[in-house]
C-alpha cells in the first residue's frame, strides 16, 4: 500500500489537533501514535508495566511494545486454544459473539522498545495520576486490568470506539478528514524527514518486518527527498561551475 492513498495530517496540523483536544484518552492516544508510532492495538494493550519512567534528568523514558488489544470472534479466539493470548476480557454484551482479547503480536519485529520524547513521557505521568485518583475513588467499582489506556470503569477501550471518537473530534473542529492509522503515516514521514531517510532507524519504532516493505510503502517519500538530493546535488556543485 502507498502513502499516497491515504491522505495524511502535516505536523502543523497534528500540532493545531493536539492543542484543541482535552486531556483524555483520545489525546493520549493520538500523542502515542505519532510520537511513538504506534498502531492502536499497540495503543490499546499497552499496560502500566510497559512504561518506564526515566529516573533522572539524563536518562530517556521508553515503552515496551509487547502486546496488542483486539477485537475477535469468540469462535476464533477458542480456536486458538490460548496460544498467544493473555487475557479474554470480560463481555459487556454477552450475546455478542466478539471478544475483547489482550495477545502476543504477530511477529517479533512488532516486539520493541520505544523511546519518548520528554513531553510524551509527562502526559503519561500526569495521565497515570489521574487514573490512580479514579482508582483510590471508586475503588473495587474499578476494574482495574492496568492498561494505560482505560474508560471510567477501567474496562479496556475497542478500536472502534477510538475511531469514533476521533471522527466525531475531526468533525467538531472542521480538521481534514483522515483515519486514525493516518497518525502512525504522519509519524514515520516526520521521523524520516528529521534524520534524512534512515530507514533503519524509523524502522526501530514502527516494527515493520523489513525495511524493504517499509521502504515500499514510504517510497513517496524517499522519491521526494531523491528529487530534494538532485535539487542539492545542483545547487552544491554545479552552480558553482557557471561562469
Amino acid at each position: 500500500m502507498k502513502l499516497t492513498t491515504e491522505p495524511v495530517w502535516e505536523p502543523i496540523t497534528i500540532a493545531k489537533a493536539l492543542s484543541l483536544c482535552d486531556f483524555d484518552a483520545l489525546y493520549v492516544a493520538m500523542n502515542l501514535a505519532f510520537a511513538c508510532s504506534l498502531r492502536i492495538g499497540e495503543i490499546l494493550g499497552l499496560t502500566w508495566d510497559d512504561i518506564h519512567f526515566a529516573e533522572n534528568a539524563n536518562d530517556t523514558s521508553w515503552l515496551q511494545v509487547s502486546k496488542t488489544l483486539l477485537e475477535v470472534y469468540k469462535q476464533a479466539a477458542a480456536a486458538t486454544e490460548g496460544r498467544d493470548i493473555l487475557m479474554v476480557f470480560p463481555s459487556t454484551k454477552p450475546n455478542s459473539s466478539m471478544s475483547l482479547i489482550l495477545k502476543k503480536p504477530k511477529t517479533k519485529n512488532s516486539i520493541r522498545k520505544v523511546y519518548l520524547p520528554r513531553t510524551i513521557a509527562d502526559i503519561l505521568k500526569a495521565w497515570h495520576t489521574r487514573q490512580l485518583e479514579l482508582i483510590d475513588l471508586l475503588g473495587a467499582d474499578y476494574q482495574n486490568y492496568n492498561l494505560v489506556l482505560a474508560q471510567n470503569s477501567g474496562k479496556p477501550y475497542d478500536s472502534h470506539q477510538i475511531y469514533k471518537q476521533f471522527k466525531a473530534f475531526i468533525h467538531t473542529h472542521e480538521l481534514p478528514d483522515v483515519t486514525f492509522h493516518s497518525l502512525r503515516h504522519s509519524s514515520v514521514t516526520y521521523k524520516l524527514a528529521l534524520n534524512d531517510g534512515n530507514i533503519k532507524l524509523v524502522q526501530g519504532d514502527t516494527g515493520h518486518t523489513s525495511s524493504k516493505l517499509m521502504l515500499n510503502t514510504y517510497a513517496e517519500i524517499f522519491d521526494q527527498s531523491r528529487k530534494e538530493l538532485a535539487i542539492r546535488f545542483e545547487e552544491n556543485f554545479y552552480a558553482a561551475l557557471q561562469p
